[in-house]
């Protein structure tokens, strides 16, 4: 039996009605479903950036479990990233700090960043709660500000250096100033004036080597590349250098092997950087001694080298000696002022070489310098 009421009731929508009636529900299912293609658009655009991110990023929900860890965070874990989602926080950080952090942004606040050192690195960890509905409750992320602790503490250790290193002339030429203030024979002046002129001879020298570092360091000053004969600006540091090596009673010589070393480089910065190894063998090397300059051509670079039979350098002289101050005289007894085989080192770096030096205590030392010949 049909039920009139309802077969009216039914009768009342004609076949347009239902057309449009399915049409809406057809329309409503479309921007369901691209509204479904854009979130997943979004959630994939947002994987590939967590995920390309430098940073460790690591979210975890209300009962500190992990629900997500980004490909960084893989380099600090203490167990497989495959393992890692739906464990504690701490069994995958053992880190009290790490873990105190993330309590206290999961108890609504928002703890300052701390310094936090994982295998042998420091890095700045943020803790932030999301707020709103989710699985993710914190956000915890860590930067590794390693090179900017180590950038700040070279700086310190350089500005203390700088002082330290001026200090001492500065001393010397005040004291001269005072003492020819007083009755003095014009021996004894002449004296005092040999030292102020001789202290302001090392802070310039200070300065200027300070400022070359500094526009290397700072790529301020370009190397100024053309091709060169290599052969032709060792000959002029070696006779620049030849007349202080006759006054210190040592020999001197060029050994060549290819008459013609043509190379793309900076003739000046390639001459200052020989020029600081010829001086360093000159102070070094006792009289009698003898002082060698030669080349080794390679495939990818050209060597320099300085060889000298002088007092050498121990172990743990030859693994800090081309630092910025660091003199292997540790009395200073024979002056410089531990900035000239920093400067090599830098002006090899600038021509995409490297530094080296081969050495034994009482029997001489080797020092060299590569420039790259893919240099344009």
């Amino acid at each position: 039996f049909r039920d009139s009421r309802n077969e009216e009731a039914f009768d009342t929508y004609d076949g347009a009605e239902l057309d449009e009636l399915a049409r809406s529900f057809t329309d409503l299912s479309e921007n369901l479903g691209n509204q479904l293609k854009v979130a997943a658009l979004e959630r994939s655009r947002l994987d590939q950036t967590l995920a390309a991110s430098a940073d460790v990023i690591i979210a975890i929900d209300s009962v500190s479990t992990v629900v997500y860890v980004n490909e960084a965070a893989a380099k600090i874990l203490t167990i497989p990233v495959d393992s890692v989602l739906g464990r504690p926080l701490l069994s995958v950080l053992v880190d009290h700090e790490i873990h105190e952090l993330t309590e206290i942004a999961l108890a609504g606040q928002d703890p300052d960043p701390r310094i936090i050192w994982r295998d042998d690195r420091q890095y700045q960890a943020v803790a932030r709660r999301i707020i709103g509905d989710g699985l993710w409750a914190v956000v915890l992320v860590m930067h590794d500000v390693t090179a900017m602790q180590e950038a700040e503490a070279a700086r310190r250790e350089f500005v203390a250096d700088v002082s330290h290193e001026l200090r001492t002339p500065i001393a010397s030429i005040s004291a001269a100033v005072e003492t020819l203030g007083t009755d003095l024979g014009s021996d004894d002046a002449k004296h005092f004036r040999e030292v102020i002129q001789s202290e302001t001879g090392k802070m310039a020298q200070i300065i200027e080597e300070m400022l070359e570092l500094a526009r290397l360091e700072s790529g301020i000053a370009q190397p100024q590349f053309r091709l060169i004969d290599l052969n032709y600006v060792i000959d002029e540091a070696v006779n620049r250098i030849s007349t202080q090596a006759n006054h210190a009673g040592l020999s001197l010589s060029f050994e060549k092997v290819d008459d013609s070393l043509r190379i793309n480089a900076d003739p000046d910065l390639v001459y200052r950087a020989l020029l600081n190894l010829l001086h360093n063998a000159v102070k070094f090397t006792p009289n009698a001694g003898h002082i060698l300059v030669s080349t080794r051509s390679e495939k990818d670079q050209i060597w320099l080298f300085v060889r000298d039979n002088g007092v050498g350098l121990s172990e743990e002289d030859q693994v800090r000696v081309f630092r910025r101050f660091y003199r292997a005289d540790k009395a200073r007894r024979l002056g410089g002022t531990g900035l000239g085989l920093a400067l090599v080192r830098h002006i090899a770096e600038a021509h995409m070489g490297q530094v080296s030096v081969e050495s034994q205590l009482g029997s001489g030392s080797i020092f060299g310098f590569s420039l790259s010949r893919n240099m344009v």
